[in-house]
């Protein structure tokens, strides 16, 4: 790659990616699928193959921005789903939307479980497979908890903007729908001020940073690292 990169990070990277974006739109696809939408399973996304969720554009985003050593953003594939055939309604739609973040916790928490195996088992690592290993299940945890709080930033297109559009009284839900044709730039533009006026400008870090932090902090209290 010509630009000092540890292999053993990016492998690691590479598949901490995959197994993120792969779990949280397959369960976006499940649960549509389970509440009674058919939509993403006639796509062949109620699959757990990465390339089925892998969005090309979203993908390249990632790999330039880890290469350019800068924290960015990627995506998946966006899964589709008809919210007039989802069983419970608008609260049916918030449900599909909670359940890909929902995945990427709860995959943080087993990579962590299977850390604390390890390391009871091994202890320090003590050759290139075992560091690889060990890398690698810090990556997924990493990645799925960033992607997780990302994703529930409640602005559009994230899922927390769903959520939050599901569970609100329509009343208060419907004037907030117009923000959702705006919502990619003002992602945009947040990523931009970032990169143009540097960290003191980071708002998605300010965030993303409390609940980022409160997650790693029950991961290690719950499994004991």
């Amino acid at each position: 790659m010509g630009s000092g990169l540890d292999p053993v990070d990016v492998l690691a990277f590479v598949v901490a990616f995959l197994v993120a974006i792969t779990v949280h739109e397959f369960w976006h696809a499940f649960s549509a699928y389970l509440l009674g939408d058919q939509t993403a399973a006639r796509l062949g996304r109620v699959s757990l193959n990465p390339i089925r969720h892998l969005d090309k554009a979203g993908t390249l985003m990632i790999v330039l921005m880890y290469i350019s050593g800068l924290p960015g953003f990627g995506w998946g594939k966006p899964v589709p789903f008809n919210p007039s055939a989802v069983r419970l309604g608008r609260f049916g739609g918030a449900l599909v939307s909670a359940a890909g973040p929902l995945a990427n916790v709860v995959t943080a928490f087993l990579f962590a479980l299977a850390l604390r195996i390890f390391m009871l088992t091994i202890g320090a690592p003590t050759d290139l497979w075992q560091a690889i290993l060990a890398q690698v299940f810090l990556s997924v945890i990493g990645v799925n908890v960033g992607l997780a709080v990302f994703n529930l930033l409640p602005i559009p297109p994230l899922d927390g903007f769903g959520v939050l559009s599901g569970v609100l009284p329509a009343r208060l839900s419907r004037p907030l729908d117009f923000l959702a044709q705006y919502g990619f730039g003002i992602l945009l533009i947040l990523f931009v001020i970032r990169y143009q006026f540097g960290p003191n400008w980071d708002i998605l870090g300010r965030l993303m940073r409390p609940a980022s932090q409160w997650l790693y902090t029950l991961i290690a209290q719950v499994i004991g690292l």
